[in-house]
């Protein structure tokens, strides 16, 4: 998504309760936010944050993760490529 200067953001929204994860995140947020380090993006974790009406769940709020947005090659594509090239060192 993109805000309205045009820059770019991650947004995940949570479907299903995970017992714990709103206290995780918080922490997750707070130490990164105290990190100083280039490895690592800004994130803000919403408890409760979008309302949602379904005849599907009883739940109505979700929580979001929001981040900022990060060009690069995927994850999985990269350690996929790195097998696939046989480059083992990679991995480690």
């Amino acid at each position: 998504m993109t805000d309205g200067n045009g820059k770019f953001y991650a947004l995940k929204c949570f479907t299903r309760e995970l017992p714990g994860r709103d206290e995780r995140y918080a922490l997750i947020c707070d130490e990164l936010h105290y990190l100083q380090s280039g490895y690592f993006i800004e994130m803000k974790y919403f408890c409760n944050e979008l309302f949602v009406s379904s005849d599907i769940s009883d739940e109505e709020l979700f929580p979001l993760l929001l981040m900022d947005w990060v060009e690069g090659v995927p994850l999985d594509l990269y350690l996929r490529n790195c097998i696939d090239r046989g480059a083992t060192d990679a991995l480690v």
